[in-house]
């Protein structure tokens, strides 16, 4: 597990979000991070940015997207 999704997860079981909820959650995380971190889990970190060409408005417009 990656160090990221561990406190993800604990933080929505906290919060009582149903199993269905958590899985969704984490599939549409991980859906943005193979968008716009196309690397190995094992080398991801915070400080790792969109991709060239790439802007905040290109991500947001991605994550509304997917949530029609």
């Amino acid at each position: 597990m990656t160090p990221l999704r561990q406190p993800m997860l604990e933080d929505m079981q906290l919060k009582g979000l149903a199993p269905t909820t958590q899985q969704a959650y984490l599939r549409h995380v991980q859906n943005l991070k193979d968008r716009y971190i196309p690397l190995p889990p094992r080398t991801l970190t915070l400080s790792v940015g969109l991709r060239d060409g790439d802007s905040s408005q290109d991500c947001q417009t991605y994550v509304l997207s997917c949530s029609t």
